[in-house]
């Protein structure tokens, strides 16, 4: 039996013999005692509760090969406020190969005794073959082939995780930088790639699958900066922070830099214990399979006073923000980034996506071919929305796994299997009032 629950037992034996004293002894002193007891509980519990919080932070800055200035002020400053939160914290800073890999099995011996667990990386970090791998600074990789000798699979934190079977985990990897063996590896492939978080965990990535994310130019790197800047805010749920932060550095890159989360929480999260709970448990939902119909309303776009207009035609109107507004249909378009994606990883970015106030969506197939006119542009429509690509998906989904698909090239539309990668581009639309 651990502390906690002596103290709870020997709480309530007490109020027990006071509940079942004489009679004739002083209620006044019963009803005094008793609500003091309950508080004496109480702060036990929310003690214990504090206490349960573990971490492990590292952060790798003194690579010979491409040195990071940012990793080491990052993981020193974000150990110190999971400290101030209530976290018992280990921190590693410029760990090797052997240090990580003891330092994570150490954390996920720590975690097999319950409570909430949260991994913080920062550091270089890359996807080789859809795996993500973070960087040791004594990795010494001249091939593809090495990395998974040289680096940190991202999935033996994950198998730590599951293996505790703690009751909430929470992974960070500030670690999306840019590739500093890109010239010798075969593949293109940039940033970490997507990852699903297994039940009861939230993974929050700097930036988008397979994008770059900035190192810095003041003490932090941007997205640290934001994080360290949300999490001490009381009363806030960790999906509230991570959201604070997406706009704070989506707004301050210009939208070249778009965080984005993977979430299977089945309970809310406070970092700031000063107001909410740690965990509570939230009522399991039925899930409902997704229907072959497009949604009946479209989204809608808040109100935006004056935006910049840097760009028209005689049809569409682009603001600073990069939307594209049509005038004929009066939907806002916003196009996602210039790479192939799969269909589940559309719809990820598109429900993440902030920018000029949210409210974005998938579009239908009608609402895509509304954009095309056979020689506008490069791409049969306007100029101003600016891709290379010719497909782009939509919403609406065939089946139980496949979703329409609309070609600028011809003119139709067509399907693909939503969770295979391909060459098809995301757009996001809203209905401006």
């Amino acid at each position: 039996m651990n502390l906690q629950a002596r103290n709870r037992v020997f709480s309530i034996s007490i109020i027990c013999k006071i509940a079942e004293a004489d009679k004739t002894k002083s209620i006044v002193f019963r009803l005094l005692i008793i609500p003091i007891l309950l508080v004496f509980l109480t702060q036990i519990s929310a003690k214990s509760s504090q206490e349960s919080r573990i971490a492990l932070v590292i952060g790798n800055g003194a690579y010979k090969s491409s040195p990071l200035a940012n990793p080491l002020n990052d993981a020193n400053n974000v150990a110190d406020a999971l400290r101030k939160l209530g976290f018992s914290v280990e921190l590693e800073i410029n760990a090797d190969q052997r240090v990580m890999e003891d330092s994570i099995r150490a954390f996920g011996k720590k975690l097999r005794s319950g409570g909430i667990g949260l991994f913080y990386f920062a550091g270089h970090g890359m996807q080789v073959q859809g795996r993500n791998y973070l960087i040791p600074i004594d990795a010494n990789i001249e091939t593809e082939s090495e990395i998974k000798y040289e680096a940190v699979s991202a999935g033996r934190v994950l198998g730590q995780m599951e293996d505790a079977k703690n009751g909430m985990n929470i992974i960070i990897l500030d670690a999306c930088r840019d590739n500093p063996y890109a010239r010798s590896f075969r593949s293109s492939e940039k940033g970490l790639a997507k990852m699903d978080a297994p039940t009861g965990s939230i993974l929050a990535f700097s930036t988008a699958p397979g994008s770059i994310a900035a190192d810095g130019v003041g003490r932090n790197g941007l997205y640290t900066s934001k994080l360290l800047k949300h999490m001490m805010t009381p009363g806030l749920t960790i999906e509230r922070v991570l959201k604070n932060v997406r706009i704070e550095v989506m707004k301050d890159s210009g939208a070249r830099q778009v965080p984005w989360e993977s979430s299977s929480l089945t309970g809310d999260f406070y970092f700031n214990l000063k107001r909410g709970i740690a965990v509570v448990e939230l009522p399991s939902k039925k899930s409902h399979e997704p229907v072959d119909e497009p949604p009946k309303y479209a989204s809608i776009s808040p109100d935006v006073s004056k935006p910049k207009v840097i760009d028209r035609d005689k049809q569409f109107i682009k603001y600073r923000s990069k939307v594209v507004y049509d005038k004929n249909t009066r939907l806002e378009w916003y196009v996602g980034p210039d790479r192939g994606t799969n269909w589940n990883e559309a719809k990820s970015w598109v429900e993440n996506l902030t920018v000029a106030g949210g409210g974005w969506r998938m579009p239908t197939r009608k609402e895509l071919n509304s954009l095309y006119k056979k020689g506008a542009g490069k791409r049969n429509m306007t100029p101003l929305l600016k891709t290379t690509g010719w497909w782009v998906w939509s919403g609406e989904i065939k089946g139980s796994s496949s979703a329409w698909v609309f070609s600028f090239y011809f003119g139709d539309e067509r399907w693909g299997i939503r969770g295979t990668s391909s060459s098809n581009r995301v757009f996001a639309v809203r209905f401006r009032r």
